[in-house]
């Protein structure tokens, strides 16, 4: 699979260039091969394709988990080789620990990095009212709904002040409604926080509501370049947009893109 560079600028804070990954190391086996993208600092870009096309595996190279076959990702000019609290992932399945409480969640890593406890504390409360949780900090994760849970995911990454944070189809297990909901709130935390976002999705709408950019992958076996796709739809964005007749064109567009049409 190849591509030529896209938005590469001064301003880009990720460069991914001539990256290729295979499990066995080996040209036949190859799961993407020669990807070029620009991530440009504060974006939210999301990544979408079929099952199978590499989509987490390019996030696990990007988050330092998996090492590429060919090719570098660079954060900031700097090649990532490990993993870094500058890269915080939130994945689909919970991460909390069910043993703590959501404020000794939210602090955990603050209090692995040692950061004192009054800068703890404030930093802890700040997110607890940022992700709606404020009231909640006693609670534990058994006392908590599905969304509750990721809130409290998102929270604890977020407290660290990471300079990128990737999510890893990070709703995809919730329920129409949960999921609708904690779409919204991402996008009012995102426009709070202003992280660079890296997003994996298999849903088009929840591409299309959330990013300012989009990419497609496709499996390597069809040859079919990246192809990058521009979010026109202005910000801040309520979810009444999925109803407008532009958002449904460009459904439609990305679904004959799947040949799911």
């Amino acid at each position: 699979m190849q591509n030529e560079v896209i938005k590469e600028s001064i301003e880009s804070i990720l460069k991914i260039r001539n990256l290729s990954f295979s499990y066995t190391g080996d040209e036949c086996n190859m799961i993407f091969k020669n990807i070029n993208i620009d991530i440009s600092e504060n974006e939210f870009f999301c990544i979408i394709g079929p099952s199978g096309c590499g989509k987490t595996t390019l996030l696990n190279i990007i988050a330092g988990f998996e090492t590429a076959t060919g090719g570098s990702v660079l954060q900031s000019g700097v090649e990532i080789k490990n993993v870094s609290h500058e890269r915080a992932v939130v994945f689909q399945q919970d991460a909390v620990f069910p043993w703590l409480t959501v404020y000794q969640n939210i602090e955990y890593g603050l209090k692995v990095r040692n950061i004192p406890h009054e800068i703890r504390e404030k930093r802890v409360r700040e997110y607890l009212d940022v992700v709606g949780l404020t009231g909640f900090e006693d609670r534990y994760p058994r006392e908590l709904s599905g969304g509750m849970k990721k809130r409290v995911d998102l929270a604890r990454v977020l407290v660290n002040d990471p300079e990128m944070l990737l999510m890893d189809e990070p709703y995809g297990s919730l329920d129409a409604l949960t999921k609708e909901k904690l779409q919204i709130s991402l996008t009012e935390i995102w426009e709070h926080s202003r992280k660079t976002v890296v997003f994996v999705t298999h849903d088009l709408e929840e591409a299309l509501f959330l990013g300012d950019r989009i990419v497609i992958m496709q499996h390597i076996k069809f040859n079919i370049p990246l192809r990058i796709i521009d979010v026109p739809f202005k910000r801040p964005r309520e979810i009444f947009l999925k109803e407008e007749p532009e958002f449904q064109r460009m459904r439609r567009e990305l679904l004959q893109e799947f040949k799911l049409l």
